[in-house]
């Protein structure tokens, strides 16, 4: 845009920066004419949600440029959905991701969500016992407890939480917590 226009060292108001018009009055010596030029800057508005971070933030950037951002879910959360000016962008990674903006023509904006990462505890209900509560959805990093109850007249035989084999310490019946989630389980 046009930033200064300067006619005989005398210093022009610059009306319209997109492109100006000048007209020099009755010339009766020799004349100068200059202009300066400045980039127009665009704003990119950033809006961080819960659960995550967009880096850099809310900025200004050069016209032509092509500002990146990386997007990084908080710990036990994945990139749920991604805006750029509007419009909807493949999440291609949801543990992280980088976009990029395509050449800058005008000011835009970027936001996305998360979602907590779940992980299944797939429960193995056998004959003579109950195992409380039954399969369910947990949140990543959660410490989910089971109750282990024999039916009347049995005794806990065996109890194995994903695949490995857990001591039996009360054979009437027993709780078994699970370490801070980070994956699938299953308990038998």
């Amino acid at each position: 845009y046009i930033a200064s226009i300067t006619a005989n060292g005398l210093s022009v108001t610059v009306s319209n920066p997109a492109g100006q018009t000048y007209q020099f009055p009755a010339l009766a010596a020799n004349g100068s004419l200059t202009a300066t030029y400045a980039i127009n800057m665009y704003t990119i508005t950033v809006t961080d949600t819960a659960n995550g971070d967009i880096a850099p933030n809310t900025g200004s950037y050069a016209a032509g440029s092509t500002p990146s951002f990386t997007i990084t879910p908080s710990s036990g959360y994945y990139i749920a959905s991604i805006t750029a000016n509007g419009l909807s962008v493949t999440v291609s990674n949801p543990a992280g991701q980088t976009y990029q903006f395509p050449a800058l023509a005008a000011n835009g904006s970027l936001t996305a969500t998360y979602a907590q990462t779940m992980y299944t505890i797939t429960v193995a209900q056998t004959a003579n016992g109950v195992i409380a509560p039954g399969t369910g959805s947990y949140a990543a990093g959660s410490a989910p407890s089971f109750t282990i109850t024999p039916s009347s007249g049995y005794y806990i035989a065996s109890i194995t939480a994903n695949g490995l084999s857990v001591t039996v310490s009360t054979p009437a019946g027993q709780t078994y917590q699970f370490p801070a989630l980070a994956a699938n389980g299953s308990l038998t």
